[in-house]
């Protein structure tokens, strides 16, 4: 999913979509189970720049081959579309993937996520409404993620805008910004290019051509091709990793403020989220070169480091 997506193919009328899918609410879709593998984690390490966060969040650097390899947080947004159609909840839902925006996305975990598990994962619609008199269709979906004991250990949480009208790139903000307040060093990522996106579509298994594709993100109404709203998640998650090693996430929630180019370099930054001396909540941000925020993260960090975690 980029930060669009969607197909009102029956009927685009925003209000009459918004009511058409707030009626369905409950409503809960087919379940896929699918294996967790240390080399699917490694793929998408590598495709996000997290590959030595990952080792380290290990304890200690051991080949990907490890069965207790333990994924980045945001790998189980990918899990959730390992099947043959990704963003089969949208299509039942008669949502043009083309005009779909990520809004937000929220992850809780109640134990690691580790290669060599296998994983359920049950969707339900939880949310439906609209703003700008239906020129934006907000739909939520939770899903429910069980172990192969039938244990809960995750949950996402997962909201759309779907766009009614194209709309162009926002326009770049002007002047030189301030940089962000942080309490760690600032990370950057290398800028983002076409290899970077097909990577991540590969590794993530999100190919909605308006990542990869100028003519399909023209005839979205983009200016050009817009990076994955995940990927740039990702980077956030990434940048926790390495922030605080050893150290594992337990909730991580996302919304989305900016749209990525092509060029784009990404900086994190992050700020305490509560007061106190030994804070377990945190707030990143990612900006652009030119200060435009991309998405704004809270993550909260278990007292426990991972592999106590593991050995509870």
């Amino acid at each position: 999913m980029n930060e669009q997506g969607g197909d009102a193919s029956a009927n685009p009328a925003g209000p009459s979509l918004a009511r058409r899918i707030e009626r369905q609410i409950g409503r809960v879709f087919p379940a896929h189970a699918i294996a967790v593998t240390a080399e699917a984690i490694a793929a998408y390490a590598e495709a996000i720049g997290d590959t030595e966060a990952v080792l380290e969040r290990r304890g200690q650097a051991r080949p990907f081959a490890d069965m207790a390899l333990p994924a980045p947080p945001t790998f189980l947004f990918t899990l959730s579309i390992a099947k043959p159609s990704p963003f089969d909840v949208y299509e039942a839902l008669h949502i043009d993937q083309a005009r779909i925006l990520h809004a937000e996305q929220s992850f809780s975990f109640w134990a690691p996520i580790v290669a060599g598990q296998r994983l359920t994962f049950t969707p339900r619609l939880t949310g439906a409404s609209e703003k700008r008199d239906g020129a934006l269709v907000f739909v939520t979906t939770t899903t429910a993620v069980a172990d192969e004991t039938g244990q809960r250990v995750a949950e996402l949480g997962t909201t759309i805008a779907v766009r009614q009208e194209a709309a162009g790139n926002a326009p770049r903000p002007a002047g030189h910004p301030a940089m962000p307040l942080t309490i760690k060093p600032a990370i950057a990522m290398p800028p983002v290019t076409p290899e970077t996106l097909a990577r991540f579509a590969a590794a993530s298994g999100d190919h909605n051509p308006i990542h990869l594709d100028s003519a399909a993100a023209h005839a979205a109404g983009l200016d050009d091709v817009i990076a994955h709203g995940m990927l740039i998640a990702a980077y956030a998650g990434g940048a926790a990793g390495r922030w605080f090693p050893g150290r594992r996430i337990v909730h991580f929630t996302t919304r989305f403020t900016g749209m990525t180019r092509l060029g784009d370099i990404i900086s994190l930054s992050i700020v305490a989220g509560e007061p106190g001396p030994e804070p377990r909540s945190f707030i990143i941000s990612a900006h652009d070169q030119f200060g435009d925020m991309k998405l704004r993260s809270r993550v909260v960090l278990e007292t426990a480091t991972f592999e106590e975690s593991r050995t509870k």
